[in-house]
């Protein structure tokens, strides 16, 4: 029968890729409408993490649709992906390659706070990049002319969240539903002798670990939101400002993508002839 597996995926970036588990989106009203009409369909649910080289993750996840479609792209229905962080990462990798398979159009897709680094990812997103800013920080001549000021010793980087955030090239993933969540609260700015904009030139960064941070994806629904920060400004990595605003808009998002997507599958079976 064609079309007759829907498809969840959800990625939380924090955690190891395995095990598997069952996605947080609400199916209700998917399960009612699927009694209410007497309709026979199989949802696929997954739910992972992502680790930091996600070929073998974007793998073992073609290898579950493989088992459950047959191998057969056309059995896919209802296609709803989401992921926070690095887990976005791997939604991008999944989404494409599900894409060059010839499954049916992503219903829904969403990223939250997606990994943006600063030198480009390594290794890099299968059939998607390295995720480097395209684009240099927003530094004003005021801030310019005090270089040594800022780049001096552990002091924190200028903080980038008033201008145009960071911008990676287009994936090429397609979908009825784009959406990027991010937040520009920790994105900064310092000078670098091997700057991507030019030696000794102002380029990205962050108190993450690799200097990670936030943005636009061209194309897609772009959605900031406003986050806080428990974090410390002495802190690098774990437990850092910039890594607790991270947090804070992981968590929002994924609840946000978590309700589209258990929207976007109750929309598909009103829809079905």
């Amino acid at each position: 029968m064609p079309s007759d597996i829907d498809l969840v995926v959800e990625s939380a970036g924090s955690n190891s890729f395995r095990p598997f588990s069952t996605p947080g989106v609400n199916t209700q009203g998917y399960d009612h409408l699927l009694k209410l009409r007497n309709l026979k369909r199989t949802l696929l649910q997954i739910r992972c993490g992502a680790d930091a080289d996600l070929a073998p993750n974007l793998k073992d996840l073609l290898a579950e649709v493989d088992t459950a479609t047959g191998g057969d792209m056309a059995r896919l229905g209802t296609i709803c992906l989401y992921g926070t962080s690095n887990g976005a990462g791997l939604i991008l990798a999944f989404a494409k390659a599900l894409q060059d398979r010839g499954a049916p159009r992503i219903r829904y897709i969403g990223v939250g706070d997606l990994t943006m680094m600063p030198f480009g990812r390594n290794p890099a997103v299968p059939g998607i990049g390295n995720l480097q800013p395209v684009n240099a920080p927003p530094v004003s001549f005021g801030l310019a002319v005090n270089i040594p000021r800022v780049v001096v010793g552990f002091a924190l980087p200028p903080s980038m969240s008033g201008g145009a955030p960071p911008r990676i090239a287009d994936p090429g993933v397609l979908a009825e539903r784009r959406e990027n969540y991010f937040t520009v609260a920790g994105n900064r700015a310092r000078v670098f002798s091997m700057s991507p904009a030019g030696a000794n030139s102002w380029w990205w960064t962050s108190t993450q670990n690799f200097g990670e941070v936030h943005g636009e994806i061209p194309g897609w629904d772009n959605i900031p939101r406003t986050t806080t920060s428990d974090g410390s400004i002495l802190t690098r990595g774990p437990g850092s400002i910039d890594e607790k605003h991270h947090d804070n808009l992981c968590g929002m998002s994924m609840t946000a993508m978590q309700h589209q997507a258990g929207l976007a599958l109750t929309t598909s079976v009103a829809k079905l002839p």
